[in-house]
């Protein structure tokens, strides 16, 4: 079972993740980010899971909340603050934020070689699996 954390069900991100698992024949469950449903373990876990840190779970928007985070006025926050951030304004995850029940977490749009953003990269300890556009084309919910 993945738990798909978003902001709004609708949006374009959480349809493309949930049809990928529907196209994988993977149970999954949709939650809207707040403070019962995504709690400090499950943000520290999907922290704990990243290869780069913290950018890679913050919007890539350029809106400025990951700059925010990452060198600007909440930089010197501690990481209970950042969550209280994070949980108050979902708009600085890169949502939809994925995890299944073995505590292994994935995110759609985030590939890091190039800075592009269109492909749906899963972390499995500390190992990227990364779908290219022609398989994620594939795999797509009409």
């Amino acid at each position: 079972m993945v738990t798909v954390y978003c902001k709004e069900q609708g949006e374009a991100k959480v349809k493309r993740a949930v049809g990928w698992l529907r196209q994988n024949n993977i149970d999954y469950q949709i939650k809207e980010v707040n403070e019962n449903t995504f709690t400090y373990d499950i943000f520290m876990q999907f922290l704990r899971m990243t290869v780069e840190g913290m950018g890679e779970i913050l919007t890539k928007k350029g809106d400025g909340r990951r700059t925010e985070v990452l060198s600007g006025e909440h930089s010197e926050c501690s990481l209970t603050e950042i969550y209280e951030i994070v949980v108050s304004d979902p708009e600085y995850l890169d949502l939809p934020l994925m995890i299944d029940e073995r505590g292994r977490t994935a995110t759609l749009g985030t590939r890091r070689e190039n800075q592009e953003y269109d492909n749906l990269t899963i972390f499995r300890e500390t190992t990227r699996i990364v779908i290219d556009d022609e398989e994620l084309a594939k795999i797509e919910p009409k």
